[in-house]
C-alpha cells in the first residue's frame, strides 16, 4: 500500500494542472493535528499526547483519558467550514484558519493559544494534493500508473511469503507485468498520437509526455520490486540470526519501552497529586499549631497574673480564615483541582474555611473566572451550582452568586455538600 501511494504521488505532482483545492481526508488531517495540539496545551499532565499519531479525530478520541475526553468537547463545540467551502481553498488558506481564525473562537481558553505554532508548523508539512481534470489523456496516464502500482504491491506481498527461490521468480513475474504495462502505455500513446482533423496540435505533444512519465514510474516500479527482494532476504537472514542468538517476539523492546513511558507519566501524575495533597495538609497542620500557640499563650497569661481572681475574662481565640481557589467539580461531586493562590488558568470557585475540613464557596468574581466558567456552563457548572436554565451561559457574560456553597475534605479532596445558586447577567 505504500508503494501504491507513493507511485501515485509521483504522477500527480509531475502532470497535475493548476486547479488546487482541499479534499476531505485532508480537512480531516487538519482537524486532527489541530485538537491534537488543543488537547496537549489544555492539560499540562497530557504529555502522552506526544507520542500518538491519529489520521482522524476519532481515532484521537480511541486514545483519550478522562480529562482530554471532557475537553474535547470544548473543540468539538466550535464549528468548522463545510466542503462546499473549504475544497476551494489552497494550502495557504487551510494554514490560516486551522493555525490563525480557528484561535480567535472566545470558547478557547487563553492558556491554549499558544498551541497555534505547532499547529502551523505540523500543517505547514502537510503534501496538500492536486487534482487535474483538464485532459482524457492525463485520467488514462494515471489510472494505468495505478494499475502498474498494484501490480507491484501484489508482487511485493508474494515475496514477503516466499523464500529466497521464490523472490526470483517473483522478480521475473514483476518484469513481465512491467513489460505489458509499458507495451500497453506505448500502444495507447500511439493510438492517441493519431490526431483527429479537428484535434488541437496540443494534445499531440501532451500525449508523449504522458508516455515518457508511464516509463518512468515503470522504471520506478522495477527498482523498488529489486530493492523490496533483497530487503526481504536481508530481513529474514536478521530474523534468523536473531533466533539463533534465543531473541524471539517476546523481546519486544520498542513495547517495553512504550509500556514504560505511559507508567512512568502515570506515577508522574500521581507524584504531583500526592504533593499538593501534602502541601494542602502542612499548610492545615500550621494553621492548628499557630492557634495551639495562641491557646498556650493566653493560658500563660492567666496562670501567671497577679489578681487571677480580678482578671478580666480572655475571649475566646477566633480561628483564622483561610481561602482556597477552586476549579469545576466532576460527576461525584468531587473538585478536581484545589490551589492555594487563584490560577488564571483553572480557578472558578472560592472556598473560605477555617477549620481546614469545612467551607463554604462561591464564584469568583473577575472576569477571567467567568470567561473559563461560561465557555461550557453546562459541563463546568452543573455539579456545583444551581441554576434555573444552565443554556442562559451561552449569552451571559457575568455569574451573580446568589448563595453560597458548602463543601466538605474528604480523602484528601474537597467535596460538595450543598450547590451554590447562582444566576447570569
Amino acid at each position: 500500500m505504500k508503494l501504491r501511494i507513493f507511485l501515485t504521488l509521483i504522477a500527480f505532482v509531475v502532470v497535475a494542472s493548476s486547479a488546487w483545492g482541499v479534499t476531505r481526508e485532508e480537512m480531516e488531517q487538519a482537524r486532527t493535528i489541530t485538537a491534537q495540539a488543543f488537547l496537549r496545551y489544555m492539560n499540562n499532565g497530557s504529555d502522552y499526547l506526544d507520542k500518538l499519531d491519529p489520521v482522524r479525530v476519532s481515532d484521537l478520541k480511541n486514545s483519550l483519558k478522562t480529562k482530554e475526553k471532557e475537553n474535547i468537547k470544548i473543540f468539538e463545540s466550535i464549528e468548522y467550514p463545510k466542503i462546499e467551502i473549504y475544497s476551494q481553498w489552497s494550502k495557504d488558506d487551510l494554514l490560516k484558519y486551522w493555525g490563525t481564525d480557528f484561535w480567535n473562537d472566545s470558547r478557547i481558553p487563553s492558556h491554549c493559544k499558544g498551541a497555534r505554532v505547532r499547529v502551523k508548523s505540523k500543517i505547514g508539512a502537510m503534501n496538500v494534493g492536486a487534482v487535474a481534470t483538464e485532459s482524457q489523456e492525463t485520467t488514462t496516464t494515471l489510472a494505468e500508473a495505478d494499475n502498474a502500482a498494484s501490480e507491484a504491491q501484489r508482487v511485493l506481498d508474494s515475496i514477503k511469503m516466499a523464500d529466497s527461490i521464490a523472490a526470483e521468480a517473483a522478480i521475473l513475474a514483476a518484469s513481465e507485468v512491467v513489460d505489458e504495462t509499458f507495451d500497453t502505455a506505448v500502444a495507447n500513446a500511439e493510438a492517441l498520437d493519431e490526431p483527429a482533423d479537428d484535434a488541437p496540435r496540443s494534445k499531440k505533444s501532451s500525449t508523449w509526455l504522458y508516455a515518457a512519465i508511464l516509463l518512468v514510474l515503470v522504471v520506478a516500479v522495477v527498482v523498488l520490486v529489486v530493492y523490496a527482494v533483497k530487503s526481504v532476504k536481508k530481513a529474514q537472514m536478521e530474523d534468523d540470526d536473531a533466533d539463533d542468538n534465543g531473541l524471539g517476539q517476546d523481546s519486544a523492546p520498542d513495547r517495553r519501552q512504550s509500556v514504560e513511558s505511559v507508567e512512568a507519566s502515570m506515577y508522574e501524575r500521581i507524584i504531583a497529586d500526592k504533593e499538593a495533597e501534602i502541601q494542602t495538609l502542612r499548610d492545615e497542620n500550621q494553621a492548628l499549631r499557630d492557634e495551639i500557640d495562641h491557646i498556650k499563650s493566653v493560658l500563660n497569661q492567666l496562670r501567671y497574673a497577679p489578681n487571677a481572681e480580678e482578671t478580666t475574662p480572655v475571649a475566646a481565640p477566633v480561628r483564622p480564615s483561610r481561602t482556597i481557589y477552586l476549579a469545576y467539580a466532576n460527576a461525584k461531586g468531587m473538585f478536581v483541582r484545589a490551589d492555594s493562590r487563584y490560577n488564571e488558568d483553572y480557578s472558578i470557585f472560592k472556598l473560605v474555611t477555617t477549620d481546614g475540613v469545612t467551607g463554604s464557596f462561591s464564584i469568583v468574581d473577575n472576569a477571567s473566572a467567568h470567561k473559563l466558567a461560561l465557555s461550557l456552563p453546562t459541563s463546568v457548572l452543573s455539579n456545583t451550582c444551581i441554576c434555573e436554565d444552565m443554556q442562559h451561559g451561552n449569552w451571559a457574560r457575568r455569574i451573580v452568586t446568589e448563595r453560597e456553597g458548602t463543601a466538605v475534605f474528604e480523602n484528601g479532596r474537597w467535596m460538595v455538600m450543598r450547590k451554590t445558586e447562582i444566576n447570569f447577567e
